[in-house]
Order: structure tokens, then sequence, then C-alpha cells
């Protein structure tokens, strides 16, 4: 592990199973202990939990709160997939609550950390969806932790059984997706458990049968464990306040009814010392033996994995359920989940590939057995069911999907949707014969249509309306709508190239716009003379970028104010994930990369939008929002218009609340000014005095100038710093003539005008500073350029109390 992993010291195995390992570590760059969850190979292989993994750890890494377990980082070595957490020292709840009651005011401490954290993660906008004891952990404070949001309920690695049924909410058996309701429910039989040390039922004794419980307690328990989640609490603080009014109400009598076993001893969560006896040394070193043992004979089972031919048939994968409402129309995106519809059959873990029952493979088992290698491009092995017609392989998917998720599953599974050509023999074939199917074509504009690879369509005229074909029973092209789900046809060709890859259909894309005849990829959204495409392919904000130039476009801008106004977000709602923009943050301030005008935009989080280093995202349903570049989207938007011409930055007009961040230095320069201004006033006024005193001389007879000039001379000693105090004239005992005296009163009332009109010029500076901050502060939150916004803010507060402001500014 330290040889795969080098950035952390590994010290010991926590557990293993035949999901992964979860080790504790250290990790040497930040000085802090972790813990290291590692996936097998077999599980990072299967392309659901691939993506689940991806879409989760991003969510995942925002959540920071005391009762949830930190993901600090995540990754894949070695074909295996990681992730590296908070290490809590502590055990999982659920290991103590084994037999134990515990008691109802701890019981009840517990549930409102937990509340807490839940609280804090639907914030967030993220559900566990799979919250037990097994994925709580607690400290050595007894503070609970939960962990493994996001990612189901088949990634546990403690060693101990799946999440008990119990838990889990009875929409989220089904199938559905889970809501914070779900985890309102799982709070609840949580909390029953803790106080009772029973297994939670619908029809089980209420926790006011224990000696002690308040009755009204089963009222609150009963809301939330509803079957129908619309009849549970609305939010998770609802529910902690029912449970702490019911804990005060009355409790049931000594000698009222009792549960049917007795209830175990209460027990606290308190943490024991160890024992240092010589019994628990042996055991502690026979458990590092074995840790040592399952460590090597886990890395030895990877790398005779990872030794495997890469045409070897490739092993069942299992398929798990994807992600609701995922309808992209390119790239590498889950398979979307259609509620309602029959899932693809689940296999069991199957023996070596050489005695694989081929012969008794449904067409849908054998496709997603071969699924990695149809991706790789391998045809020596197709899907039973398969048809072959010229150089190209066929298989229908009798599964109903909507086009866009047929054409990310036909993409996962290495090929493309049929694609509608002159020669459609192999539509006369079992079983596309007399099918009604969707096929490789897309609306890509007001009235026409493209093919998957990038072509324009020019098949028989289309009939209906909407932005996606099929061809119905009797062979004619039909448009439909979104929302629609149809069978599919997969096309492969045989020397395992894909015309319809995301790469190919930019390219064809920059190609035709080059030509002067532009035709854009399937799903292309036209508003006006623009062309917008939402892109289902997870990359950094530099490599949708560079995807974006290569498809002769850019990532997507708001050029005009219009345009902002009409929420592009509506175009996309259909769309899950978050997509990159053009947006990004340069030198604290939000531009477009294509170089057009800035326009007003408001943020879903400023928080995120003034982070260094950011870049924009649209999320559908949510509105605009940031990540820093370097992280995953989803996917991104790409723009085709002439915009970058005509809505060109005027870089002689810089907007005025772009320089918030040189106000301050351009006040400290006028504050410095000032005091230059002033010490030249004073050096004027000082050297008034000699040139007086000496014309005063000359008007005088000798024997005048003799009393006279040792007095003068006395009076021109007692100027210092070009300043002229009275303190000292009376020190230095200064016979003074009157002309003397007028000459001395003159200069220091003088001096004393120019201190007065410096301070008056500083307090000046100080406002017009103030007010130029406030103009920038109102002018950047109008255009939703946040960094310069909290800048100017930050100046402001900083900047109320002219005599601390002047005294930090003046050298």
């Amino acid at each position: 592990m330290n040889a795969m992993l080098p950035a952390f010291e590994f010290n010991y195995l926590l557990s293993s199973n035949e999901v992964g390992a979860v080790y504790q570590a250290f990790q040497k760059s930040l000085d802090r202990q972790v813990a290291i969850k590692l996936f097998s190979p077999g599980l990072s292989r299967a392309a659901s939990f691939h993506r689940r993994f991806l879409a989760s750890c991003s969510k995942a890494a925002e959540l920071r709160h005391p009762n949830l377990i930190s993901l600090f980082d995540s990754g894949e070595v070695e074909g295996m997939h990681y992730l590296v957490m908070e290490f809590v020292p502590g055990k999982s709840l659920w290991r103590s609550m084994q037999g134990n009651s515990i008691e109802l005011k701890q019981t009840l401490g517990v549930i409102e950390e937990l509340c807490a954290g839940l609280a804090f993660a639907h914030e967030q906008g993220v559900v566990h969806g799979n919250l037990s004891p097994l994925n709580i952990l607690l400290n050595q404070k007894a503070s609970p932790k939960i962990g493994n949001f996001l990612l189901g309920r088949d990634i546990h690695t403690n060693g101990e059984q799946e999440v008990p049924d119990q838990f889990i909410a009875p929409e989220v058996r089904d199938g559905n997706c889970p809501t914070e309701a779900s985890d309102i429910f799982a709070i609840a039989v949580l909390f029953y458990e803790m106080l009772t040390a029973t297994p939670w039922r619908p029809d089980g004794p209420p926790a006011s049968s224990l000696e002690g419980t308040p009755v009204a307690i089963d009222k609150v328990l009963r809301n939330a464990t509803q079957a129908d989640p619309s009849q549970r609490p609305d939010e998770i603080h609802s529910f902690l306040n029912s449970l702490r009014n019911a804990a005060k109400g009355p409790r049931m009598a000594s000698g009222g009814a009792k549960p049917s076993q007795p209830r175990p001893t209460p027990k606290s969560f308190a943490h024991k010392a160890r024992g240092t006896s010589m019994t628990v040394k042996v055991v502690a070193i026979l458990v590092l033996l074995i840790a040592i043992h399952q460590t090597w004979s886990y890395r030895q089972r990877v790398l005779a994995e990872q030794k495997a031919e890469p045409n070897e048939p490739a092993r069942v994968v299992i398929v798990k359920k994807a992600e609701p409402n995922q309808a992209q129309v390119v790239g590498n995106k889950p398979r979307p989940q259609n509620p309602g519809r029959p899932q693809v059959p689940t296999q069991p873990a199957q023996p070596e590939p050489d005695s694989f029952p081929m012969n008794a493979e449904t067409p849908m088992d054998s496709l997603e057995r071969l699924q990695d290698a149809l991706a790789r491009g391998v045809r020596s092995e197709m899907p039973v069911g398969t048809v072959q017609h010229g150089d190209s392989h066929y298989f229908m998917v009798t599964e109903a999907m909507t086009w866009p998720q047929a054409s990310v599953f036909a993409q996962e599974h290495g090929g493309h949707l049929a694609l509608p050509e002159s020669d459609m023999a192999w539509c006369q074939k079992e079983p596309m014969v007399g099918s009604s199917f969707w096929v490789g074509a897309a609306a890509s504009g007001p009235s026409s249509y493209t093919r998957v690879d990038g072509k324009a369509l020019k098949a028989a005229p289309v009939s209906g309306s909407g932005p996606y074909l099929h061809r119905d029973q009797g062979g004619n092209y039909v448009a439909a709508g979104k929302g629609i789900r149809r069978p599919f046809v997969i096309q492969w060709q045989q020397d395992g190239s894909n015309p319809a890859s995301l790469e190919s259909q930019l390219r064809q894309t920059a190609k035709s716009i080059q030509s002067g005849d532009p035709v854009y990829p399937p799903g292309t959204i036209a508003l006006g003379e623009r062309r917008y495409l939402a892109l289902a392919c997870e990359a950094s904000w530099e490599e949708a970028v560079k995807l974006a130039q290569e498809a002769g476009g850019h990532l997507m801008a708001l050029s005009t104010a219009e345009e902002a106004a009409q929420d592009i977000g509506r175009q996309f709602s259909g769309v899950s994930g978050k997509l990159w923009m053009g947006g990004h943050l340069v030198d604290d301030f939000w531009t477009w990369d294509s170089g057009e005008s800035w326009q007003p935009i408001n943020w879903a989080n400023e928080d995120h939008a003034a982070e260094n280093g950011a870049a924009m995202i649209l999320h559908p349903g949510h509105g605009w929002n940031a990540m820093p570049k370097s992280a995953t989207a989803d996917g991104f938007v790409i723009e085709w218009s002439d915009d970058p011409k005509t809505h060109a930055a005027d870089p002689g007009a810089a907007p005025v609340f772009a320089s918030a961040s040189k106000l301050a230095e351009t006040a400290r320069e006028l504050v410095v000014k000032a005091g230059e201004d002033k010490e030249a006033a004073h050096t004027k006024n000082t050297d008034k005095v000699a040139w007086d005193l000496d014309s005063h001389i000359r008007g005088l007879n000798k024997s005048e100038q003799q009393k006279v000039i040792p007095e003068i001379e006395k009076l021109k000693a007692c100027v210092q710093d070009n300043r002229l105090h009275p303190e000292t004239i009376q020190k230095a005992r200064v016979r003074m003539t009157p002309v003397m005296a007028k000459v001395a009163n003159y200069v220091i009332e003088k001096q004393a005008s120019i201190d007065e009109d410096y301070e008056a010029e500083l307090l000046a500076i100080h406002s017009h500073y103030l007010a130029k901050l406030e103009e920038v502060r109102d002018q950047a939150k109008a255009m939703g350029q946040v960094k310069i916004q909290r800048d100017a803010a930050r100046q402001i507060e900083d900047a109320q109390n002219a005599e601390l402001w002047l005294a930090r500014i003046q050298p």
C-alpha cells in the first residue's frame, strides 16, 4: 500500500471484505491521520459503480460538518478506486448498540447530533438514503459522525453485515430515489432501536412500552415511519423538535406494559481505556499478522487480475440502479434509471470465463457481460441476438428509454444508436422487424436533423414534431418529444471504430463550420442565430474549453442582458448534473473565456463565486454556480455564435468596479501627497522667519544691530523641523523686539493654519475613498462580481474609523 500511494504511510488494516478494505494511514504532506477506503478491482471496474463514485465524490467533498465524516480526497490507483477520509478513532454505532438499550437522555443527545449533520447535508442538496448504525462512527467523546454519503448500500467495508432493511425507507427499497423524508425514516428507526434494543417493525411494540418512556414519543415515531413519504415530517428540524417536545411528556408508569423481551441494562457510549495485559498484547500481535497476510493476498490478487490479456472475455458486470433523470445528449455518463420500468436483470457472481454457461444467457445478460470489451472496440464476441449486416452489428434493446438515455447507454457499450441509412435491410431481421425503435438522429435546428455521426440526415421525410427520431412499425421516420420512451437499436462497426463518439462528432462539427455549411450535433438547441449543446462528458474546466474549441465553438457565455434574462437553464431542464460555462475568475474579475463583455448574473452561491481559481457552472434547476477549474463537472455547454466578435469587451473601457482593488493604493498616494504638500508649506513658512528678520536687521543702525542680532540669531535657532513653537522661544530666553514678536506670531499662526488644512484634506480623502468603495461595491454586486464586491465591502469596514484608517495608511 505504501508503494501504491506513496503520499501516505499506512499503519494498519481496519477491516476488509469482498468489497474492499479500510486502512488507517498517515498523510505526510499535511501531518494528519486519515482513513483510506480502497475498493476492490471487481467493484471498481463496474460501470455503474464507477459513475456513482465520480458523481458522489464531488458532492460529498463539499460536506464539512462536525457530525459528518469529511472526505479529503479520492482517486484511482492500479484499477482500484479509493477515498481519503477523516479518521475517526472509535467504533461504529452498530457495534455499540448490539444487545444494549441506551437511556433516553443519551439516545436523544446522539439523535440531535445526527440530525444536525443531516440537516446540513440536506441544505447542500445531499441526502444519505442508506443511513444505518453501520455508517455512523462514534469518536472518543461518543459524538456521532455519519459517513458513506451517496455511494449506496453495496460499499460497506467494515466487515459487518449489509445495511439492515428496517433502516431503509420503503420507497428506497422499491427502487425510488431517496429524499429527505427517507433520511427522517431512518433516523426515527435508529432512535427506536437505540432506545429499545429491539429491531423496529411496523407492528412492533411501541417505544412507550418501556418504563420511563413518554407516550408522546410513539406518535412522533409513527409519523416519521409512515410508508408514504409525503406523510412524514417536512424536514429534519421539524422531526427533531417534535421528538424533543415528546421526550418532555408523561412517562409510562411502573408496572405498565412491558416489551416482549426483557430490556437490557442501559448502556453508556463512553469509551473505556484498553487493558495492558499480556493477553491483549498477544491478541494485538495476532491481529497485525492477519492484517499483513490479508494485505499481501489482496495485493497479489490485484496484480494477477491486471496481468490478464486485454481481449480476455470480461467477467459478468453486476448492473446497479443508476441515478434518475440523467438525460444527456452525448458522452460517457451513467445510464439513466427510468422509474416504473423493469431494471436490467442483476447477475450473481459467475465462475471463470471458460465455464460460463453461454447457452443460458439472455441477450441483455450477454450485453452486460461484454460491456467492457465492446467499449474497448473488441468485436470477437458479440451479444446474444446480435444481427450482422455489412460491416456493422445491430442489437435490439427492448427496454424502453428516452432518446438521450438510449444514446448514453449505447455510448457506454462502445456503440451508438443505429444510423438511418439508405440500406436498412437489417431492420427486416428479428427482433427489429415490425418494431418501433429510436434511431441515431435528432434535431439540430428548427427544421434540420443530424445523425449521431455528425452528418446531416438525408433520409425520407420526417413526420411529427419533437427533437428525436424513431422508426415506426411501417418504416417511417417520426419525430417525438422529450420524455417519450421507446426500445432502440445499438450499432457497432466491425473494425472497432465509433464514428459517433464525442471526439468524432466534435471534429465533424468543426469541419462543417469551416466549410461554410455547418452541421451541428444532434440535440443542439437553436435560439435565434445561436446554437447550444449540453454534453454529458465529465471534464475539468480546461478540458471542456479545449473540447469546445475543437468543435469550432466556445463554452457558453451570456452575451446580452436579454439572453441572461431568458434563463438559459430552462432549455436544459431535462439535463442533470453540473455543466461548465465559459465564465472564469481572472485577477478577481469574472470574465468570459470567449472575450465577450460580462453581463449581470445572480449566483446561487456567492461563496463559491468568490473562490480563487473558480469557473462558472450551470446547474439546471439550481441556477448559476461556480467550482474550482480543476474539479470535474458532469458536462459542459458548447455555444456556436458570432458573439465573440459582436459582443467583444472593449479593453479601453474597463468597468469602474474593476479598479476596486486599487482604490486603497490610490488613497494612500493621495495621503502621501497631502503630507508632502504640508511639509513644503511649513518649509516656506519658516523660510519667511529668516527673511523677515534679516530685513528687520537691515533697517537698524549699527548700535541697534549690535543689540538685536544676538537675539535674532537665538530666535532663528528656535526653528526646528520647519516648526516654531512658543515654548522653544521661552526656553531659549529670547528678548523679543516688537518686530521680532510680530514675525514669530505670524509664523506660529500660519503653521497652525497649514496643519488644519492638512487634517481637512485627509478627511476629504477618506470620505471620497469610502464613497468610491461603496460605488464599486454596489456596481459589482449588480454585475455578479462577487470577489470585487466582497473586497470593497471589507475595505469599507476597515476604513470606517478615519483616525485608525489614516494611522494604517500613512507612511
